[in-house]
């Protein structure tokens, strides 16, 4: 079991290896697992509501109650746009 979010997680995505589970909250965070070890990698405070990533597993996208659209880098957490 993954805990960690502090809200109910609308959103999940594997990327496509498969080694890392991409969780979205209504906590507002995105968070990166590590699917072997059961362990968190990052937290990324988005105000996320929604996730999706790209075909090549490098960024989130997140939708949150701003209005916004945020592109996260998958590796470093750090906003791109």
């Amino acid at each position: 079991m993954l805990e960690g979010h502090r809200q109910i997680v609308m959103g999940l995505s594997f990327v496509s290896n498969c080694t890392k589970l991409i969780s979205g909250s209504l906590d507002g965070q995105i968070k990166i697992w590590n699917v072997q070890t059961s362990k968190e990698i990052r937290t990324i405070d988005s105000g996320i509501h929604l996730l999706a990533l790209d075909v090549c597993d490098s960024f989130i996208f997140s939708a949150g109650s701003d209005e916004s659209i945020k592109m996260w880098d998958i590796n470093s957490g750090k906003l791109i746009r």
